[in-house]
Formats: C-alpha cells, sequence, structure tokens
C-alpha cells in the first residue's frame, strides 16, 4: 500500500472511533496549530478555539478603562464604553480619535451634514471630512485659532459659504479648492464676509491681483484668507494671521 493510502486508511480509522465531525480534516478537527506572527499580533489559521487569547489592547495598555472611563491614555475605547458621535479619522497613519466630548443626536446631525458638504461638493472621503471639519473649527489643534475658536460646532451653511468663496469669488476647480482646504481647513470656519472676502478685496486692492493671478496666489498660500493683522515689522509673535508674511 502506498503512503498516501495508508494515511487515509489511518485517517477513516481515527474518524470511526471518535465523536468528530465526518467529513473534516484532521487539522480542522485538532484545531490548526499554525500561527503567523505580524508584528506584536498573532494571527491564528484555521479553526479556533472557544479560548480566545487577551486583545493587543488589554496586553499592551498598562492604564485601566471602564464604561464609567471610556478611554485609557491611549485613546482606545474600553469593551461597552459609548463613543463619541461623530470621529475624527487621521488619514495619514489610519488611527481613529474620538471628539473631545459626547455630541448629541442634534449636533451629530449637524457635524455630518457639514462633512456632507465637502463630500458633495470636493468628493472627499467621509472621514477625511470629518478629521478637516474637527481642525477647521478648533476640535483637535489651536495652532491657529489660539482659543479663538475652541470645540465650535460646524454648521453647513458656514461650510457651504466659505466654500463659495473658493468657487465663485476665486473661480477655483474642485480639485483646486479642496487642495486649498486640505492645507488650510480652517479656512471654513472664518468669517465670509469679515475675512474671507475682505482679504480678497485687499489682495487687489495693495497688491493688484486679480483673476487668475489672484487664484494661484491662494492656491500657493491659502492662510492668507484668514490675514487679519499686520504688525508692520514690529513682530508681535501672531505670524500665522499676520499680512508681514504675504
Amino acid at each position: 500500500m502506498s503512503a498516501l493510502g495508508a494515511a487515509t486508511l489511518q485517517a477513516s480509522r481515527l474518524g470511526q472511533l471518535s465523536n468528530w465531525p465526518q467529513g473534516r480534516s484532521l487539522g480542522a478537527s485538532f484545531g490548526c496549530r499554525r500561527r503567523t506572527r505580524v508584528g506584536a499580533t498573532i494571527v491564528h489559521h484555521g479553526h479556533h478555539s472557544s479560548k480566545s487569547e487577551p486583545s493587543l489592547h488589554s496586553r499592551l495598555c498598562s492604564r485601566n478603562s471602564s464604561p464609567a472611563k471610556p478611554y485609557c491614555g491611549c485613546r482606545v475605547p474600553a469593551a461597552g464604553a459609548t463613543r463619541a458621535a461623530a470621529v475624527v479619522v487621521c488619514s495619514s497613519s489610519g488611527t481613529i480619535e474620538a471628539l473631545s466630548r459626547q455630541l448629541n443626536q442634534e449636533e451629530e446631525s449637524t457635524w455630518k451634514a457639514s462633512c456632507d458638504v465637502l463630500v458633495r461638493s470636493l468628493d472627499l472621503g467621509a472621514d477625511e471630512s470629518s478629521r478637516l471639519v474637527a481642525r477647521a473649527f478648533g476640535w483637535t489643534t489651536q495652532a491657529f485659532w489660539r482659543q479663538e475658536k475652541v470645540e465650535e460646532l460646524p454648521t453647513p451653511t458656514q461650510v457651504e459659504n466659505a466654500l463659495e468663496v473658493l468657487r465663485i469669488d476665486l473661480a477655483m476647480t474642485s480639485e483646486e479648492a479642496a487642495r486649498v482646504v486640505r492645507v488650510f481647513p480652517e479656512l471654513l470656519a472664518c468669517d465670509v464676509e469679515g475675512r474671507l472676502r475682505a482679504n480678497i478685496a485687499q489682495l487687489g486692492s495693495q497688491w493688484r491681483l486679480k483673476g487668475p493671478t489672484l487664484t494661484k496666489a491662494v492656491i500657493r498660500q491659502p492662510a492668507v484668507l484668514s490675514y487679519s493683522l499686520d504688525c508692520g515689522g514690529d513682530c508681535i509673535g501672531e505670524c500665522n494671521r499676520c499680512w508681514a508674511r504675504f
């Protein structure tokens, strides 16, 4: 008898002497022992036993978390914890960061409607739109706003009006507008008349920028739409909103 035939006969006998479900391979019956290490995570192949290993987060994180205290220091939600309704997705690293406070149903609806404006007008993904809106309205960084806007709730009207300035006043294409918003999302929360259109007027009157030249200047330096002061060469430490940078 060949070696293959002997192995088949042995497998058949083992199946008859046990209560194993017929038609399953030996590897599936015993539970597959082959494992592959991917980074710090062990991936099991084939049949899994009922005993599960602790999650990677529970093994690596030394901080305790609970439903009453939903997030530990590494910002990973505990089992059964309630997450904030909207999340900020950092596309560069693929991580998910929840907003710092829970949104109620009305706020969540307004947040989603504001993100949908970017999705619809600029053809951005929902995750990227949420991240840009969060930064624009002071939820994730104060590098530009410096406490002027802190966790301000976005509105679809504000976002639409800001995009209208790019599309109509500056004659940008959707691709150009998307590039500008990605570089400087804070413009979405700037006052449309008092800041955006006022600065476009100043670029025309003081620097004689008009038409395509004006559009190219804004694409090159989107933050110029937010400038609100001019130190006149005597630096006051607010360079991110000063005309001296232009």
